[in-house]
């Protein structure tokens, strides 16, 4: 090859190079975009066990009062995941199972455990008695009801129509005070503790 063609290749080569430096990482922009839902990772999405909130659901106008009688607002769920479960005036054997669930949840995050709180919100306070022996061995768990606004728990209702007072649901809440997952009492309680393990696993907040 003549060494002015070999010099014109080169010249060409390198232009090639240089626009492949450029726009390669456009276009794997372009295709990680294109392609974003397919390549969400298990547990964020038809892979969970339990059911998503598709979008997440903000928690609006939080005002609770917890047993203290301490106002809470939305910073409470800022910095943590937290397991929420939601119960009634009268706590049975399901009720008290699913208290024991979430402590064990929480426990079983090891080290990330600093990451995850639980809350018990009930739509009124049971008697003080009642609800002393409904918290015995959960000295983590922060109990609550709405402040003002009775149907303030409506925003955990289920697509489903089924009201969230009754339904013995364990919801997980985002460090941004996002619903994003609800278990039914159906859920093994080690299936919520994979999908939590997933999320803080995944996620760069809380």
């Amino acid at each position: 090859m003549a060494d002015p063609q070999r010099k014109l290749v080169l010249s060409r080569l390198k232009l090639v190079i240089l626009a492949l430096c450029f726009l390669g990482p456009l276009v794997i922009a372009w295709l990680w975009y294109a392609n974003v839902d397919d390549w969400r990772p298990a547990g964020a999405g038809s892979g969970s066990h339990g059911d998503l909130f598709q979008p997440a659901r903000p928690l609006e106008n939080v005002v609770l009062t917890d047993a203290y009688g301490q106002a809470l607002d939305g910073s409470l769920f800022q910095g943590h995941w937290t397991l929420v479960y939601i119960g009634s005036r009268q706590c049975d054997e399901l009720c008290r199972d699913r208290l024991y669930f979430t402590r064990q949840i929480r426990t079983a995050m090891g080290r990330e455990i600093h990451r995850v709180q639980r809350l018990y919100l009930l739509p009124e306070w049971p008697s003080g008695e009642a609800l002393e022996a409904r918290l015995e061995g959960h000295p983590d768990i922060t109990a609550a009801v709405p402040q003002a606004r009775r149907d303030w728990l409506e925003q955990f209702r289920h697509e489903n129509g089924e009201h969230p007072v009754g339904a013995n649901r364990i919801y997980i809440v985002d460090p941004l005070g996002n619903i994003v997952m609800s278990f039914s009492p159906e859920v093994d309680p080690r299936d919520i503790r994979d999908d939590l393990n997933h999320l803080l696993r995944v996620s760069r907040i809380g």
